[in-house]
């Protein structure tokens, strides 16, 4: 029986973002899919119990958690498994583990905007994610965009890289109304400077009248975002609601009621926010850069420089003040929504870590 071991350190975060949103919804649907095809598959965290999404006849391997973990208590684990091939689908694997290897490389901002990222988040990316692919089996993209970014920066063959696009899959129940106002344009994600929120915040900031929503809890270089809103104009500063981490219920609200959804980010690897607003049929906004075309086609409206303040700008204050086009941006937007899957990346998944067992 083969034997496949998988992180599954971020399958039950607490505020899930986008890496944990991907984890937790390939792996578990994964590992029902190899179990079923009589692969023995073992679940390995650091917390004392089981994921309670944990699918019956997974084995869970308990590995206590300590500084520099991934390179010292997870080769230790590993070290005991010996599993016929590791995958590691959300961080970093140990650059001494010999064994066999799948890895996830969810994106490569660092390379072409290296100043949103700290000194040793730079080292990290650049030199042990770089060595953990270049020592892969396998390496999964979460888009054909950054496929070609891992061929690009890091001379990986292209057999070697398999792109299984992302997903949506809204949370189901009742949505929960959240205190914005009755129309908003909306930004769902992290608070971060390299999700290119300036040149947001500053674009909105010369839209009279129109309010911007930004609902995700603070992440790399946030400050820099909260000292642009902190020097705008009071008029402009209080059409800007930053209203932190969301709920499953509440961010449904959002995106049911937002009159406009925006993603601003140059160097995102993909974005279920993106799909998540599609499926909600909203009209979306979003920067002509990396992955995005791919997931919005036709169905979703572009800016072709995304720094550009005046672009953004003119093109929200049409698509606010137009409501027949963006009933239209709408409809395109479910109709495309419905091309993606949890189940379909799973299956893809599977696949190809099959092909390397």
């Amino acid at each position: 029986m083969k034997h496949l071991a998988i992180d599954a350190t971020h399958v039950a975060a607490t505020q899930p973002t986008g890496v944990e949103n991907y984890t937790a919804q390939v792996v578990t649907r994964a590992t029902k899919l190899l179990l079923e095809k009589g692969v023995k598959v073992s679940w390995i965290g650091n917390a004392a119990e089981p994921p309670a999404n944990m699918p019956a006849g997974t084995a869970y391997v308990h590995s206590p958690y300590q500084p520099l973990w991934s390179q010292t208590g997870l080769l230790r684990t590993l070290t005991t498994l010996k599993p016929d091939l590791f995958f590691e689908p959300s961080g970093l694997f140990p650059v001494l583990y010999s064994g066999k290897t799948a890895l996830t490389v969810h994106d490569l901002a660092v390379y072409p905007y290296p100043d949103y990222f700290t000194l040793g988040q730079r080292l990290r990316l650049r030199l042990l994610h770089k060595r953990n692919a270049q020592h892969s089996s396998l390496i999964l993209t979460p888009s054909d965009a950054t496929k070609k970014q891992v061929q690009n920066y890091w001379g990986i063959d292209a057999s070697r890289i398999i792109a299984t696009l992302l997903a949506n899959a809204l949370p189901n129940g009742t949505p929960e109304a959240v205190a914005v106002p009755t129309e908003f344009v909306l930004y769902l994600g992290r608070v971060e400077e390299k999700k290119n929120l300036i040149t947001l915040v500053q674009a909105l900031a010369e839209c009279p009248g129109t309010n911007l929503v930004i609902a995700g809890k603070d992440g790399d270089k946030a400050e820099a975002v909260h000292a642009t809103i902190a020097a705008l104009p009071e008029e402009a500063r209080n059409r800007i609601h930053l209203i932190g981490y969301v709920s499953d219920a509440q961010k449904l609200w959002l995106l049911q009621n937002a009159t406009l959804f925006v993603v601003p980010g140059l160097a995102e690897g993909s974005s279920i926010p993106l799909l998540e607003a599609m499926q909600c049929g909203r009209a979306c906004l979003v920067a002509k850069a990396g992955p995005l075309p791919e997931l919005g086609a036709e169905a979703v409206a572009y800016i072709d420089d995304g720094l550009n303040v005046d672009a953004w700008k003119q093109q929200i204050e049409q698509l606010i003040t137009d409501p027949k086009r963006r009933e239209k941006m709408a409809s395109a937007s479910l109709e495309r929504s419905k091309q993606f899957s949890w189940d379909t990346t799973a299956a893809s998944t599977v696949e190809a870590l099959l092909r390397n067992l």
